[in-house]
């Protein structure tokens, strides 16, 4: 496997994790017992980081 096939994979999983957590976001804000500000840090410390 060489590097640009490397990244391709790695980009597309971090989209799909991206939008996959989009959809979780989306569900979770409606929910009354789970802080928005909190999830939205935790969201972005799993997903944003590398």
């Amino acid at each position: 496997m060489d590097l640009i096939e490397f990244h391709r994979i790695f980009l597309f999983e971090k989209v799909l994790a991206f939008r996959v957590g989009e959809i979780c976001f989306a569900r979770f804000q409606s929910a009354p017992p789970l802080d928005g500000a909190t999830f939205q840090t935790t969201f972005q410390k799993i997903f944003c980081e590398t």
